[in-house]
């Protein structure tokens, strides 16, 4: 079943840690979830731009059900570009219900490389270990 809900729905019968992803909010361009890892690994597909199909360059989506300090490896699997930001040292935002400012990912747990494992694809992975087990997150 789909891991992805709307961000009105408040109940469901995941346990604690399997995170729900939500992309029914503006500008969300999460278009599915696979779990790698249970809890631990997730690969996400965004949407394409809206303008051109053909590229996939950016995301936005939001995650909870979440554990306090459990951390996550994120992997953005079908980035379109080979030319990025991500491979000069910027890393992804994240801002909490609880922490409302945006911050930057430490540098040292950010990679963006081609993938063997996807036919040379362009893949972002990124660690992170959340603070709160009661806030939803926006990366």
């Amino acid at each position: 079943h789909s891991l992805i809900r709307k961000s009105s729905e408040t109940s469901f019968n995941e346990p604690k840690g399997r995170l729900i992803f939500g992309n029914d909010f503006e500008s969300a361009n999460l278009d599915s979830v696979d779990e790698v890892t249970s809890c631990s690994e997730y690969d996400l597909f965004i949407r394409p731009d809206t303008n051109n199909p053909r590229y996939r360059m950016w995301f936005f989506f939001s995650v909870r059900n979440v554990r306090k300090r459990q951390v996550v490896t994120f992997n953005i699997v079908n980035f379109s570009k080979g030319k990025s930001l991500y491979r000069e040292g910027m890393t992804p935002l994240v801002k909490s219900t609880v922490r409302p400012t945006w911050q930057r990912t430490p540098s040292r747990s950010c990679f963006y490389y081609r993938c063997p494992r996807r036919r040379g694809a362009h893949v972002l992975t990124w660690l992170h270990e959340f603070d709160e087990d009661a806030a939803t997150y926006h990366f």
